[in-house]
């Protein structure tokens, strides 16, 4: 829990331990403030382990100092020496203008167990942008990659860190502005996990991340078959259904997984309007109009393509990419050892608009032990899936009207079939953008890799392209 008060007259802020939803106020003689929006910075595990922030299991109760500017920083920097050697404890309410790993590094190696907590102050320009907490990296190829990332995701803090909101912030620099004692800051955000991820887990002590990932494929079931099939190669159209933040309830997600969420759906809309139109005339071209007859044809052109066009929006992909590495890896070694045993009557799919039931599809498999609810994602692993594409942060783009062109990168594996699937990909964009939209198209780089860069979108974090 972050919480705020004083414990005197002189004291102007002091933390009050509060249930564990998490919340902050400070405390004068005559009045109470309960600051409830407090977002703090929680502890992560993996298999190489933890990262984020943790306070001990009491808490932390140090005097309030405030570094709102470069300068400030430099003289609580220059008096950390002093304040080591006489055991003296401080907490530190941060402008968001500092909130670096820099700044937070020399904070911590300066003042070591005395620091005791750090409250970020509300900024409207928080969170900064498109940066991702990831680290910025250089790709292969020498290209700077989420250049304004601040590696804040792959930090461990021994203190908590918790971000204020407005009027939390307006509280907290009043109750610094007045004479007498410096206010008192309390954190208590005990993160009871330790070690890795394994560990925690058997443990009881961490709960797993993601959720429930969604895929499909453009071909409906029939009732001699039951898509994708395992002898048709697959091209997976894929998107990241979350985002993430140092402080986690102040992640940017409608520029990064939204986007990608939205463009995806459009793609699939947009095929499944195409084989519709397609499937609206037979082989001999008379016109079939309305209703199941084109739904009939658009089967039957989907079923006609060399590949199954199939999509997937994957949780998870925030942390590691945990969602579609789990997806391949169940592609490549789930095992059932108990199969559920299958309905025979199954009931119809559905009704067409004379109201003539369909057909009665077959049941579909699925798995007691491990449970799995639906197979399907078996036949993967006879296909295969010989093209993958991944749908970034492509929201993150500047506004053209902001006077600036975004850039959308399309990274390629090297060698293979990557300048076909690169040309493809450009002819979509020259020939389907609209008389709105300037959309150029050039080579970004020389190498094998086949990178190519457009105008019109823009870049982000890993796990995005």
């Amino acid at each position: 829990q972050g919480t705020m008060a004083p414990q005197a007259a002189q004291h102007l802020l002091l933390a009050v331990l509060l249930p564990a939803a998490g919340s902050a106020h400070w405390v004068s003689e005559l009045q109470e403030l309960r600051l409830e929006q407090a977002d703090p910075c929680v502890r992560l595990l993996s298999t190489a382990g933890p990262v984020g922030c943790s306070t001990p299991p009491d808490g932390a109760l140090a005097p309030l100092r405030a570094v709102l500017s470069h300068e400030d920083l430099a003289h609580l920097l220059a008096a950390a020496p002093s304040m080591v050697s006489r055991g003296q404890a401080v907490s530190v309410a941060l402008s968001a203008d500092l909130l670096e790993l820099d700044v937070l590094r020399s904070l911590r190696r300066q003042l070591g167990a005395s620091l005791h907590g750090i409250a970020v102050l509300h900024s409207d320009q928080m969170p900064h942008g498109a940066a991702s907490p990831e680290p910025a990296r250089v790709s292969p190829l020498g290209r700077a990659w989420n250049q304004a990332g601040s590696g804040l995701s792959r930090e461990s803090f021994d203190f908590g860190i918790v971000l204020l909101n407005a009027s939390e912030t307006a509280a907290t620099l009043a109750a610094l502005g007045r004479t007498g004692a410096p206010p008192l800051l309390q954190l208590k955000y005990p993160m009871l996990a330790v070690g890795d991820s394994p560990t925690c887990l058997v443990a009881g002590t961490c709960l797993p991340l993601g959720g429930q990932s969604v895929w499909g494929a453009l071909e409906p079931r029939r009732q001699q078959t039951v898509p994708p099939l395992p002898t048709k190669p697959v091209v997976l159209l894929t998107a990241a259904l979350d985002g993430t933040a140092f402080f986690h309830g102040h992640a940017a997600g409608a520029d990064a997984a939204v986007s990608s969420t939205v463009a995806l759906l459009a793609a699939v809309e947009a095929l499944a309007s195409l084989t519709v139109k397609l499937g609206q005339r037979d082989p001999a071209g008379a016109a079939r109009e309305g209703g199941r007859d084109a739904e009939v044809g658009a089967a039957a052109v989907l079923s006609d393509l060399p590949r199954t066009p199939a999509f997937a929006f994957f949780t998870g992909e925030a942390w590691g990419q945990i969602g579609s590495r789990r997806f391949f890896y169940d592609i490549d070694t789930f095992n059932c050892t108990e199969i559920s045993p299958s309905p025979q009557d199954a009931p119809a799919s559905g009704a067409a608009e004379d109201g003539a039931g369909a057909p009665a599809l077959p049941p579909l498999a699925s798995c007691i032990a491990p449970f799995k609810p639906d197979l399907r994602f078996e036949s993967l692993r006879g296909a295969g899936v010989t093209s993958l594409l991944e749908i970034g942060p492509v929201g993150a783009v500047e506004a053209a009207s902001a006077g600036r062109s975004g850039v959308l990168f399309l990274h390629e594996p090297p060698g293979g079939e990557a300048g076909g699937r690169a040309e493809c990909a450009h002819g979509s964009l020259r020939h389907g953008a609209d008389g709105g939209v300037h959309v150029s198209v050039r080579q970004a780089v020389h190498e094998a890799a086949g990178a190519m860069a457009g105008g019109g979108g823009g870049g982000g974090g890993p796990g995005g392209g």
